[in-house]
């Protein structure tokens, strides 16, 4: 299923967004489909990172293990969820763009499209995220995957890394 940005056809939002980020067209639009498969509304609760910020485990992946968090902590479930095309993590500053959690929330639910490009624009002004346009216009998606999902470039088939190398070429 295609999706497009409100206001503006998908390819004239990615040329946009790839103009506006340094990252090149393909690369955005590899980034898209093998996050969210193209899903504006993709959210991915991450138990392990809910965890190490607040000591109390909730089990699951989905939108309902994110409430049931949410409902333990409302901030730190905001800040352990990948949210939206992209799948930017919240605790890239997603709750203070909005005005705290709650608000994150509520703007997500009315413009995931919007949010995920505006979350995506956020990430990519980091000074992390020069390395990562670096390798995304180098081509290299072992260091763009390493970076941007902050994973370890251990050798493997199967490692995730690895993986998201393999779809994005």
């Amino acid at each position: 299923m295609s999706y497009a940005l409100t206001g503006l056809g998908q390819a004239a939002t990615e040329a946009s967004l790839a103009e506006e980020t340094g990252v090149p067209l393909p690369a955005i639009q590899a980034i898209r489909q093998i996050e969210s498969g193209g899903n504006p509304r993709a959210v991915r609760f991450e138990t392990r990172v809910f965890r190490n910020r607040t000591g109390r485990t909730v089990e699951g992946s989905d939108r309902a293990a994110f409430q049931r968090a949410y409902l333990i902590n409302p901030l730190e479930a905001v800040n352990s969820t990948s949210w939206g095309w992209f799948q930017v993590m919240g605790f890239h500053g997603f709750p203070e763009m909005y005005g705290g959690p709650a608000e994150a929330v509520r703007a997500f639910d009315a413009d995931p499209q919007g949010v995920g490009v505006r979350l995506f624009k956020r990430w990519m002004s980091t000074d992390r995220a020069e390395a990562a346009k670096a390798a995304a216009r180098r081509l290299d998606f072992a260091t763009f995957a390493s970076i941007y999902n902050g994973c370890s470039l251990v050798p493997g088939a199967n490692h995730p890394c690895s993986t998201y190398q393999t779809r994005m070429r």
